[in-house]
């Protein structure tokens, strides 16, 4: 009897770990899935930019030869002009006199026409030349803000780590609370003053983020050492980079769960900006629920 119930627990914690590493696995597969499409979506906007710029620069070429080809039949048709009337001066039977005014009236609406060709070509030559100025204007926007892709990471988990917590960590990362946070938190990046955002549990274990890779790793650091000394929760943490980026990051509760918001801010971004637009975003995530 004693055997069949060891069993049987032996059983459900075998099933506990499956199930566990089943879960790890599917986490792993989102993450990988959420970095490629994000890195992807940014690789397919600067292609759609060189071949938007490319067509606009073909469609440019192609228009200034037309106009070319038209300039020189004008030309022609002048000159052809010019020589029937010269002839009309030196010529005394009407019918011949008739004919070429007939032909001289032809040209000149011929001429006419490929003018008139001309002025719209030239007009749409403006209207192309200052699309190809906005393209070129948004792709190099575009190349210097956004120097490495985003990624998307959903908690962190460890072999350590105690299968109850991950489960916890598991149901309120599925929460609808915790949903609303992100795609808050997802509406908050610009590109411009925030580069990204985060979330760590009170441990600093990463929740959530959508934060270049290379400043993720270095705020993982800095919780971990925190961590690891047994300090306690961090209030607020400023930290500075090589490239003069900010992290900012402020601990604030909400519904009885304890979180530690982190944003990212771009070099114009001073930490007395930072620190006021991260109070800012705490106070509209309050305001949600």
């Amino acid at each position: 009897m004693k055997k069949n119930k060891s069993n049987a627990v032996l059983i459900r914690l075998v099933a506990h770990e499956d199930v566990y590493l089943f879960k790890k696995c599917i986490s792993n597969k989102f993450t990988q899935l959420n970095s490629f499409m994000n890195f992807d979506h940014i690789r397919m906007t600067e292609d759609n930019l060189k071949n938007g710029k490319k067509e606009l620069e073909l469609k440019l070429q192609l228009k200034d030869k037309e106009i070319s080809i038209h300039l020189e039949k004008i030309d022609y048709l002048e000159e052809l002009v010019m020589e029937l009337e010269a002839t009309l001066k030196n010529k005394s039977d009407s019918n011949s006199d008739a004919l070429s005014r007939f032909e001289i009236k032809e040209l000149a609406r011929k001429n006419r026409g490929l003018k008139d060709r001309i002025s719209f070509l030239r007009l749409e030559n403006v209207k192309l030349k200052q699309e190809l100025e906005k393209m070129e204007k948004s792709q190099s926007i575009s190349s210097s803000v956004i120097k490495f892709p985003k990624f998307e990471y959903y908690k962190t988990e460890n072999e350590n780590d105690d299968l109850n917590e991950l489960d916890d960590n598991q149901s309120l990362t599925s929460s609808v609370l915790f949903q609303k946070l992100t795609e808050f938190l997802r509406g908050c990046v610009d590109d411009r003053e925030i580069l990204g955002s985060a979330l760590f549990d009170i441990n600093g274990k990463l929740l959530f983020a959508l934060i270049p890779e290379k400043i993720l790793s270095n705020v993982i650091r800095e919780f971990e050492v925190r961590r690891k000394n047994k300090l306690p929760i961090t209030v607020k943490m400023f930290l500075e980079l090589r490239d003069h980026q900010k992290i900012c990051s402020e601990y604030f509760k909400i519904q009885g769960l304890e979180f530690n918001l982190v944003l990212i801010f771009s070099q114009r971004v001073n930490f007395g900006i930072g620190n006021m637009l991260l109070r800012d975003i705490e106070k509209k995530l309050m305001n949600l629920f």
